[in-house]
């Protein structure tokens, strides 16, 4: 080799690796500061008077039981575990929200199972009581998730106020760690139905259901605070929803 070519050689042998972190180091704060940015949208639209706010349906403190719905897989464990989101999203949340969080044993929830043929099945975690919202639309939802870079999409599973089950896409799985999911929600109905004060939405649990690519493994995740934005006060008239741009018109 020549010696232009040996040096050139071990000059990218050096830089890559260096180029490549300062690269995934920029994606990460960029990611960090859109969570941000969602959270303090979050906090701006509960400030609205007495039309929105933003309750914790569950904190996974130990207090709610959870199970294993409908699964064949003879793996189904899940624990309450201390590994939390260690991130300055999560803190700007704990801090933006203290008021309506638990303050209590803060865990999450630990999910190990295994998965034959995973396109062909799919987990549900569910409370083994569904959790009753208060008055109110849910409009907005968010949940904390870890990962380990699966080929799949998370689901949210509601009971409607008319009794419909409905499963809302919360994102897909490919990502390693702890990531916040900020789910719009497809409930709205018009204040005259008046419907959403006499019957009130469930959450019935969380789905994870994956592709054709994914092959069979051990699946692990952990699951923290899951907090909706309520919507008290539907409108009857059009252009009064929050679009996916969180701008009410």
């Amino acid at each position: 080799m020549k010696p232009n070519f040996l040096y050139s050689y071990y000059r990218l042998i050096f830089f890559f690796p260096i180029i490549f972190l300062s690269f995934f180091l920029q994606s990460l704060s960029a990611d960090e500061d859109e969570t941000i940015r969602s959270i303090q949208k979050l906090s701006d639209f509960s400030k609205q008077g007495d039309r929105f706010s933003v309750i914790e349906i569950e904190s996974f403190d130990g207090s709610r039981s959870w199970e294993f719905h409908k699964s064949t897989s003879y793996l189904q464990n899940h624990s309450f575990s201390e590994n939390l989101p260690d991130s300055n999203p999560f803190q700007k949340e704990t801090e933006v929200f203290k008021e309506v969080l638990s303050k209590e044993n803060p865990r999450s929830l630990f999910i190990q199972t295994y998965l034959e043929i995973p396109d062909r099945e799919k987990i549900w975690i569910r409370p083994t009581e569904p959790i009753v919202l208060g008055r109110g639309i849910p409009v907005r939802a968010s949940v904390w998730l870890r990962s380990e870079s699966y080929r799949g999409n998370i689901f949210l599973v509601w009971k409607s106020s008319d009794g419909k089950l409905v499963r809302v896409n919360g994102g897909d799985l490919n990502f390693w760690g702890w990531k916040r999911l900020d789910i719009s929600l497809p409930f709205r109905e018009k204040s005259g139905l008046n419907t959403y004060r006499k019957k009130r939405y469930e959450f019935l649990g969380i789905q994870m259901q994956f592709s054709k690519l994914q092959k069979k493994s051990t699946f692990l995740f952990y699951l923290d605070r899951i907090l909706v934005l309520l919507d008290k006060k539907p409108r009857d008239y059009p252009g009064v929803e929050i679009d996916d741009g969180w701008t009410l018109q």
